[in-house]
């Protein structure tokens, strides 16, 4: 009996080494499902697969179901977001972006918006320019906060998570609990988990939420330094560790580049 095969449209999230010259691949496909599949000869470099699968790949695929893992038959390119590959900073985000989808994502839980989303930072990555390094670190930043939101774990930041009062652009130093659900007030901070962020900080998480990427990449002139930069990355690994139970193992690398 022929083995069932069928096409997607996928990201290519991570590749894992199997064997002499097969690769393992965590694909992300249009309905936000993750596939695991066989790319066999993959690594040699005769294959047609070595260009076309690459990381942060975007590509049309035909798999064929496997009892484990299915396996790669045919790929064609779509977006190779080569750009982002070569670049230091651009190529650590992306890391830490695909390992977020990889870990939080299942084979029959559908997400349909974490596709698009995923490949508009991708192509925006590749494009932005100006602001270098910070452009590329904030495009990262509203990227996972945006996939943190559609998963259902958005943060509370615009008002106390206990009373409601509302908080947005009013403190310098904010006071925030990833146990109680957001940012809190003066008087509700009695919980033994809050511990003080910037305010700014905050007010940025909460802003890029509802940004496109190509308006966040315009915003970087507006001033968002390394060390604001840098709070919202420990807020959002933090508040992924402690609502998601995901350790994003890229974070502490990506940190380090923004030295």
């Amino acid at each position: 009996m022929a083995q069932a095969t069928y096409h997607r449209r996928v990201l290519v999230l991570r590749k894992t080494k199997l064997g002499e010259s097969d690769l393992i691949l965590s694909l992300l496909d249009e309905e936000g499902r993750q596939i695991r599949a066989v790319a066999k000869g993959a690594r040699k470099p005769t294959s047609s697969f070595a260009s076309r699968l690459e990381l942060f790949s975007c590509c049309d695929v035909l798999l064929v179901k496997g009892k484990s893992l299915d396996i790669v038959k045919e790929a064609k390119l779509v977006a190779s977001h080569g750009q982002v590959r070569s670049d230091l900073v651009k190529s650590t985000g992306a890391a830490v972006v695909c390992e977020l989808l990889g870990k939080s994502t299942e084979s029959g839980l559908d997400n349909p918006r974490l596709f698009p989303m995923a490949n508009a930072y991708l192509a925006t990555l590749c494009e932005s320019e100006v602001g270098g390094d910070r452009t590329a670190a904030l495009l990262t930043v509203a990227c996972l906060a945006k996939i943190v939101a559609q998963l259902g774990f958005r943060p509370c930041l615009d008002s106390c998570v206990e009373c409601g009062l509302p908080l947005a652009g009013r403190e310098s130093r904010a006071l925030m609990s990833y146990v109680e659900g957001g940012r809190l007030c003066p008087e509700c901070f009695a919980s033994a988990s809050c511990f003080q962020v910037s305010g700014l900080c905050l007010d940025w998480l909460d802003s890029l939420v509802t940004l496109r990427f190509s308006e966040v990449a315009s915003l970087q002139e507006l001033g968002a330094d390394a060390q604001t930069l840098r709070d919202c990355l420990q807020v959002l690994s933090s508040w992924v560790s402690v609502q998601m139970s995901i350790h994003l193992n890229g974070m502490k690398i990506l940190l380090s580049l923004l030295g």
